[in-house]
């Protein structure tokens, strides 16, 4: 197993002296290759295990383990995309892939061959000599994902990387990711609180309850990729995970029912599980 989570507690102590416990025995294992997504509500603990499987913070208790070895802190097996880019404004976009490779010593011509090639691969090679601030959204994201990848991590951890974007380019960006995952065979566990992002993305799906956080399903996705959005068997499981986050919500707020990404017409996924009505909902679990 490459990742494994065993029992990982994570408390913060707050100015008046409480203990908020963020994490609760949380258990996870993935492997090589796979590609898990975070779900969850805001404030369930989704980024904070993130951070800890990348060394980026601690646990109170329980461990955190990649390859068989505890985490202590980050490492180059592990390499993290943030929500917003973090890219360096004064570089261009080639230097910006080469960063991390030239932190590596690794000597000017290898890294720039190198940097070169992932760019090409994140359809970025025109872009080049571009400074951040003259690409749009879209591109910077693609090129915080370039700048990952050349370090050739065995585990790429994504904290909501498309949240910001609009929904064509973030469509677009899904689209290469999962070329992006099919092509290297990396391990990605990404965090989104996009219902159907997770569905067409990942091979799994773990749902986060709050309140302590902690994983309250874990979901199976047995469609063959790639994923119509508009598949039936997607769509029943996007209202079986929203019934899910709806419960979770109720339980906190009592009294409190949110839509959660309600598609535009409720009435479509009425009458798609009613013309599919054999399908038992436990046939996705």
């Amino acid at each position: 197993m490459l990742v494994e989570i065993k029992n990982l507690s994570k408390f913060f102590i707050q100015k008046a002296g409480h203990k908020f416990t963020a994490l609760s025995h949380v258990n996870l294992k993935v492997r090589q290759g796979e590609f898990v997504a975070l779900l969850g509500p805001s404030g369930c603990g989704k980024t904070t295990l993130l951070n800890i499987i990348a060394g980026l913070d601690h646990p109170s208790a329980g461990q955190a383990a990649v390859d068989g070895k505890t985490v202590h802190g980050p490492g180059p097996d592990r390499v993290v995309v943030f929500q917003e880019s973090a890219l360096f404004p004064w570089l261009t976009s080639v230097q910006n892939v080469e960063f991390g490779l030239k932190v590596a010593g690794i000597e000017a011509k290898t890294r720039r061959r190198k940097a070169l090639e992932y760019l090409q691969m994140v359809q970025l090679s025109q872009f080049a000599g571009e400074f951040p601030h003259q690409l749009s959204g879209g591109m910077r994201q693609r090129l915080a994902m370039a700048r990952a990848l050349v370090m050739n991590p065995k585990i790429l951890l994504m904290d909501e990387p498309f949240a910001a974007l609009d929904e064509q380019t973030r469509g677009k960006l899904q689209g290469d990711l999962g070329e992006i995952w099919e092509n290297t065979g990396k391990t990605i566990i990404f965090v989104t609180h996009n219902i159907r992002e997770a569905l067409i993305m990942a091979d799994r799906v773990c749902i986060f309850a709050t309140g302590p956080g902690r994983i309250k399903r874990e979901l199976f996705i047995p469609i063959p990729r790639p994923r119509n959005p508009e598949d039936t068997r997607l769509l029943l499981m996007e209202k079986q995970v929203r019934e899910i986050l709806r419960e979770e919500i109720a339980r906190v707020n009592p009294g409190e029912r949110k839509n959660i990404q309600e598609p535009a017409d409720e009435g479509i996924i009425s009458s798609l599980e009613r013309r599919i009505g054999a399908i038992s909902r436990g046939s996705w679990m």
